[in-house]
């Protein structure tokens, strides 16, 4: 199997440490870009992970501003790691409450690390694809951008221009091997639906108690993101691109591949037809 260079974003949380755990496991080489150098340090001294430390490189950055992208585009340089892969993992999804009464600079915060983050990091990556001949890309979505997540916007409004962005490099980059596609992990009963319920006093009872059921519920098993993420990177088929995939609800078998599911509106953000 040929060896990837992946640069991976937000490898300290739950769905992170399965990616950055299935990749390894199947020989390919990570650069993390983690917010937090203590979660970061923690996360290298795992019993799982720190046995495959010779196939890890970190970078630790704030994504609410742009000044992580030069030191990061100098250290890869430095490290001679040629990226081929993508994956825009990294989010937040809280401030909470009614749209209008959420401060602009908090919308803007928030739009800074889930949208225009994984939009400087495609720039600059796509290039390096380009030179090299092929290259993946992976963003993260989530139940926000699929429908309406009324006290969510900013995380809702913020997933949708992200998908939509997929959609629109899948259609751009077709004289290039490069495919690009979103993959919604389902609810994960992870750090950022702890930070929603301490926000939840901010939402309707019935979401609230929504989101408490399903986090004690211990909600979805984020390898079976992994997996999927995985199973595309490997894949090869760069046709296969500009798709939003569940990794809850589409089948996880070689038919996901097949031409037949290649241009169909079910893996695309569109009006359902009559």
């Amino acid at each position: 199997m040929e060896q990837k260079s992946i640069v991976l974003t937000g490898a300290t949380g739950g769905l992170g440490r399965a990616l950055l755990l299935h990749a390894v496991i199947n020989g390919h080489r990570v650069i993390m870009i983690n917010r937090d150098l203590g979660k970061t340090r923690d996360l290298l001294t795992d019993s799982e992970i720190k046995k495959y430390h010779d196939l890890i490189d970190f970078f630790i950055a704030d994504f609410s501003s742009q000044d992580w992208l030069d030191d990061f585009k100098s250290e890869i340089r430095r490290k001679n790691f040629k990226p081929s892969v993508l994956v825009n993992n990294a989010g937040i999804n809280t401030p909470l409450g009614n749209s209008w009464k959420i401060n602009i600079d908090l919308w803007k915060y928030h739009f800074n690390v889930n949208f225009f983050a994984p939009v400087s990091l495609i720039n600059l990556l796509i290039p390096y694809f380009i030179e090299q001949g092929s290259g993946v890309i992976i963003n993260i979505s989530g139940g926000g951008a699929t429908k309406p997540m009324p006290y969510f916007s900013p995380y809702a409004a913020s997933k949708t221009a992200l998908v939509r962005l997929t959609e629109n490099i899948g259609i751009e980059r077709k004289d290039f091997n490069i495919s690009v596609n979103a993959v919604a992990p389902g609810f994960l009963a992870t750090n950022i639906h702890s930070d929603s319920i301490n926000e939840s006093s901010k939402v309707p009872n019935k979401i609230r108690d929504e989101i408490l059921e399903e986090y004690n519920s211990g909600g979805q098993d984020p390898n079976k993101a992994a997996s999927l993420i995985v199973k595309i990177i490997e894949n090869n088929n760069f046709r296969f691109s500009g798709n939003l995939l569940s990794a809850i609800w589409d089948k996880l078998d070689k038919k996901l591949f097949d031409s037949d599911t290649l241009e169909i509106n079910r893996f695309k953000l569109r009006r359902a037809e009559k």
